[in-house]
């Protein structure tokens, strides 16, 4: 191709998508610019060309589509059995650390977590006070866990 610079509208021109009176100065552009020709000359020889080819039957074509919605359908339920799978591995692993055997202290007793008296909402023996440090920590997450009002 050389170097017309209306080429663009050749190939608006031979896909019928200008206005009548656009149409008919890009023709006549076309009869006079040689590179416009032969762009025009190729772009109808490959329509025909295109023409000419075999054209699916409807049959084939519908045969096409429910062969793509089958595989559609295929990689959605692949993807939902990958989904249950990690879901039931999730709450297998679960159930495992629920039932799994309690800690003991030194002496032989079951050791209660701090999570397991807040779930119940149970209260700390007095012997079992918080120290200063665990305090000042747990004021810190509650100070950060906190929604910001304002500005």
């Amino acid at each position: 191709m050389s170097g017309c610079d209306r080429l663009a509208e050749v190939h608006l021109f031979h896909d019928g998508e200008l206005l009548p009176a656009e149409a008919q100065r890009v023709a006549d552009h076309a009869r006079a610019c040689e590179a416009c020709a032969g762009e025009l000359g190729r772009l109808r020889a490959m329509s025909e060309a295109l023409a000419g080819a075999a054209v699916m039957p409807p049959e084939a074509l519908e045969r096409v589509r429910r062969a793509a919605g089958q595989a559609r359908y295929a990689e959605v339920a692949r993807l939902l059995r990958r989904l249950s799978a990690a879901a039931a591995i999730v709450l297998v692993g679960g159930l495992a650390l629920l039932m799994w055997p309690r800690q003991r202290d030194v002496r032989g007793e079951r050791r209660v977590f701090v999570w397991e008296r807040a779930a119940v909402g149970d209260r700390p023996a007095a012997a079992s006070q918080p120290s200063a440090e665990q305090l000042q920590l747990a004021q810190w997450i509650v100070n950060d866990l906190t929604p910001k009002v304002g500005p």
